[in-house]
């Protein structure tokens, strides 16, 4: 076997909702439903204006040392939708350059938002 070739896909999931009335069961319910383990689903109550996302940061720190500890997986970061992560595309590829990039290395690491489908 290729040592290069991934053995397994990890996934991280990642729910946000804007304010504290709305709600996050349904995200959690999907990511969970896409077999993410509950304890790598990361979720806050926290707006996109919001510079600094505790729990996102979280993820993103978990992703980056399952990558250490193997990094012949892939890890998959998983989001409900995109606008989970931003407001517009900027945003998102600003997010994605600044902070998945440069710190989820190993050539299987993908960090790419993806709306999950029934």
């Amino acid at each position: 076997m290729d040592p290069g070739t991934p053995t397994a896909d990890i996934r991280i999931g990642y729910a946000r909702c804007s304010s504290l009335t709305q709600e996050l069961q349904s995200q959690l319910d999907a990511l969970a439903g896409h077999g993410i383990p509950r304890d790598k689903i990361f979720s806050e109550k926290i707006s996109t204006r919001v510079r600094v996302r505790p729990q996102f940061e979280a993820a993103l720190t978990c992703a980056r040392e399952i990558k250490a500890h193997a990094p012949h997986c892939r890890v998959i970061f998983t989001v409900y939708e995109m606008k989970r992560l931003g407001r517009d595309a900027a945003e998102l590829t600003g997010k994605e350059t600044r902070s998945c990039a440069p710190r989820l290395t190993g050539g299987h690491t993908r960090c790419t938002p993806a709306r999950l489908t029934p």
